[in-house]
C-alpha cells in the first residue's frame, strides 16, 4: 500500500462529471441524480475502480467532525471485505497550526484505534501526535483543515504539518479530507458572524483554501471530497438527516454517507454491493449515496443541488428527538426509531450507557416544553443542561412510567451554559432489552402533567 500515490484518486473514478441543473419536467428529482453532463475543468479523469484490498491501516486526524465522517468505515469497510485499522486522532476546533503547535506535547488529542468501532468511547491519549505517527505502518494518513473562522487559511501551516508527519512517516501517502460547511440555520456565534449564517459562503471559502493553498502540494497524493457531498445532501430529501441538530457535526445519516465515501476514495475500489447499515437507516437512502459517491469524487470542488434546501428546524410547533440526529453516544448505547415518533434504546453490555442530542437554544425558547412518554422501566436518567460538561451538574429530569411534559426552558433560565448557544439533553440506560420513548420532541405547549 505504501506505492499509493496520487493516481489511487484516479483509478477509482469511473463517472463522468455531473450537470447541476434540475429537469425542467416539474419530476420530484430531490432524491435522483441527475445525468451525467460535460465534464467541468475540475473534474478529474475517470479510470476503472481497483479490486477492494484485503486490509489497510488509516491514521486519521483533524477536528470534531473527522471523528464523525469515520464513525462508521470500519463497519462499512468489513462489510465490503476489507480489514480497516482506523486510528483516530483530533482535537476540538484542530487547525493545521494546530498539530504544528502541539503535535510533541502529550494530553493534548484524543485517540482511538480499531478495525471495528464507532469510536465513541476513546480518551485523551497520554502520547504525543509523534507518537502515534510512528506507531504503525500506516497506508494512509488524512489531514482536514479546521476552517472555522474566516480568512484563516491553509497556506503557512500546512508545510509545517507535513514536514512533521513526513518526519517519521516519509513515504506514507497524505489524503486531504475537504471540510464541512455548517448547515443553515446552525447558531453558532462565529458561524454568524464570519459568514452571516450563509452556509453557500462558508462552502466557497472552504474550496477556495483547498484549491489554492492544499491542492497544489505535491504531498497531497488524494482528496476526500466530505464537505462536497454533505453541501450536497443537504440539498436533497434527505437533508434534515444529515447534521445533528446542531448541525455543525455529522448525524447517523451524514457520518454514514462519509463513510462510503472515505471507503470508495481510500481504497480506490467501488462500493456498488455494500449492504451494512446503522440501526434505523433507509435502503433507499444507502443506495442513492452509493450512486452519488463516484459523481462527488469526480467533481470534488462542485456540490450538485437537489433543490431541496428548505429545512423545518421546528416550523410547525414540534421539533422531534430522532434516531438518526442524536449528536454522540458510547459505543454500547442501541438506538433505533420507533412507529409512536420515539426511539427505542437499550444497553449493548447491561452497563449504563448515554447518548446526547443538541437542539438550538432558540428552538427550545420556542418549543420550551420537551415531551416524552415512557412505558417500560428501563431509562436511568433523562437529563438536560446548557453546557457540554460530560454529565457533571445536569438537571435531571423525571423517568417513572408516563406521559412527561417538562418546561426546559423554564428549568434552564439560570443554567450556566458553555456560550454554544445550545441545549445537551442526554438519555441514559442501562437495560438490555429495547426501551421505548415515544413522542420523544420539542413543543409550545404542554401536552402532559
Amino acid at each position: 500500500m505504501k506505492k499509493i500515490t496520487s493516481l489511487i484518486l484516479c483509478l477509482m473514478l469511473f463517472i463522468s462529471a455531473v450537470s447541476c441543473s434540475n429537469p425542467g419536467n416539474g419530476a420530484d428529482t430531490s432524491g435522483t441524480l441527475p445525468d451525467s453532463g460535460t465534464q467541468s475543468e475540475t473534474a478529474i479523469e475517470t479510470q476503472p475502480a481497483k479490486e477492494r484490498p484485503k486490509s489497510m491501516k488509516v491514521l486519521a486526524t483533524g477536528h470534531s467532525n473527522i471523528a464523525t465522517s469515520v464513525t462508521y468505515l470500519t463497519y462499512i469497510a468489513k462489510d465490503l471485505g476489507t480489514d480497516m485499522l482506523v486510528g483516530l486522532l483530533w482535537r476540538g476546533d484542530a487547525t493545521f497550526g494546530t498539530y504544528v503547535s502541539l503535535h510533541s506535547s502529550p494530553n493534548c488529542f484524543w485517540f482511538g484505534k480499531s478495525n471495528l468501532s464507532t469510536f465513541g468511547d476513546i480518551t485523551v491519549s497520554k502520547q504525543t501526535v509523534d507518537d502515534h505517527l510512528a506507531e504503525e505502518d500506516w497506508d494512509i494518513i488524512t489531514i482536514n483543515q479546521g476552517h472555522l473562522f474566516k480568512g484563516y487559511n491553509s497556506k503557512n501551516d500546512l508545510p509545517k504539518f507535513i514536514n512533521i508527519i513526513r518526519s517519521k512517516c516519509p513515504d506514507t501517502p497524505i489524503y486531504n479530507n475537504i471540510s464541512l460547511a455548517f448547515m443553515d440555520g446552525c447558531t453558532n456565534a462565529q458561524f454568524l458572524a464570519d459568514w452571516q449564517g450563509d452556509t453557500d459562503a462558508m462552502y466557497r471559502d472552504v474550496i477556495e483554501d483547498v484549491k489554492e493553498n492544499i491542492a497544489p502540494n505535491e504531498n497531497i497524493a488524494g482528496m476526500i471530497p466530505t464537505g462536497t457531498l454533505i453541501k450536497s445532501l443537504t440539498t436533497s430529501k434527505y437533508k434534515d438527516s444529515i447534521y445533528a441538530a446542531d448541525r455543525i457535526h455529522l448525524g447517523t445519516y451524514g457520518a454514514y454517507a462519509a463513510g462510503i465515501l472515505w471507503y470508495a476514495v481510500l481504497t480506490g475500489a467501488s462500493v456498488d454491493g455494500l449492504k451494512w447499515m446503522p440501526a434505523g437507516m433507509e435502503a433507499e437512502f444507502r443506495d442513492f449515496v452509493i450512486e452519488l459517491v463516484p459523481k462527488i469524487i469526480a467533481n470534488p470542488y462542485e456540490m450538485i443541488d437537489f433543490g431541496q434546501r428548505d429545512s423545518s428546524g421546528g416550523e410547525d410547533g414540534i421539533y422531534e428527538l430522532k434516531a438518526a440526529g442524536y449528536m454522540a453516544k458510547t459505543n454500547g448505547f442501541n438506538i433505533d426509531a420507533n412507529d409512536k415518533s420515539g426511539v427505542d434504546v437499550s444497553s449493548a453490555d447491561g452497563n449504563n450507557q448515554r447518548c446526547i442530542w443538541i437542539v438550538p437554544e432558540k428552538t427550545v425558547g420556542e418549543l420550551p416544553y420537551l415531551n416524552y412518554s415512557l412505558w417500560d422501566g428501563g431509562i436511568t436518567k433523562i437529563c438536560v443542561t446548557k453546557k457540554w460538561n460530560d454529565g457533571v451538574g445536569d438537571l435531571e429530569l423525571p423517568v417513572d412510567v408516563g406521559a412527561h411534559s417538562e418546561n426546559v426552558a423554564e428549568l434552564l433560565k439560570d443554567a450556566e451554559t458553555d456560550g454554544l448557544g445550545y441545549v445537551y439533553v442526554t438519555v441514559y440506560t442501562s437495560s438490555t432489552e429495547p426501551v421505548s420513548i415515544t413522542h420523544f420532541c420539542f413543543m409550545n405547549e404542554q401536552i402532559a402533567g
